[in-house]
C-alpha cells in the first residue's frame, strides 16, 4: 500500500493532535497490562504494571524520507515498575484519559509493535522502551 505524502502527513498530524496535548502541564502516557490482548479500546484486560508518563509532545519525527513517514517516542529516563507480571500489551492514551491506540508489547527479541528492555516485569526493575515508532506508507 501506499499513500501520498500529503495524505500520510495529514493522517499522521491528526493522530498526534489526538495524543499530544494541547496544555503543557498535561501529559500523554502509556500504561502496560499482562494479560489478554483486548479486542477493543474500551476497558483494558489484564493487570496494569506499569504507567509511564510521557514528553508534550510525545513523538519526534524520525524519518520523512523514502517510504515511510515515521515518528519516534520521545519519552523519560527509564522508569521503576511497581507491579509483577509479564507485559503483553500497551495502551497509549492521551491528557484526556482517552486510548488513542494499542498493540503488543515484547522483550527486544521479540517482534511486538513496543519493544522493552524485558517483558518480565519485577518490582524495583527498570524499564526502558528500546522500540516503539509509528509508521506510515507513503509514494
Amino acid at each position: 500500500m501506499r499513500i501520498s505524502n500529503v495524505v500520510a502527513q495529514g493522517l499522521m498530524d491528526y493522530l498526534l493532535s489526538h495524543i499530544d496535548s494541547v496544555t503543557p502541564t498535561l501529559y500523554p502516557r502509556i500504561e502496560i497490562y499482562e494479560g489478554a490482548y483486548p479486542s477493543t479500546t474500551g476497558s483494558p484486560d489484564g493487570n496494569l504494571l506499569i504507567t509511564i508518563t510521557l514528553k508534550n509532545p510525545a513523538f519526534i519525527i524520525n524519518s520523512n524520507t523514502g517510504q515511510e513517514l515515521v515518528y519516534e517516542l520521545d519519552y523519560p529516563d527509564p522508569l521503576t515498575v511497581t507491579a509483577s507480571g509479564d507485559a503483553s500489551y500497551f495502551r497509549l492514551k492521551n491528557a484526556a484519559n482517552d486510548t488513542v491506540l494499542m498493540g503488543t508489547v515484547t522483550g527486544q527479541a521479540g517482534s511486538g509493535d513496543m519493544k522493552i528492555t524485558t517483558a518480565t516485569i519485577r518490582p524495583s526493575l527498570l524499564v526502558r522502551i528500546t522500540s516503539f515508532l509509528i509508521r506510515l506508507p507513503k509514494e
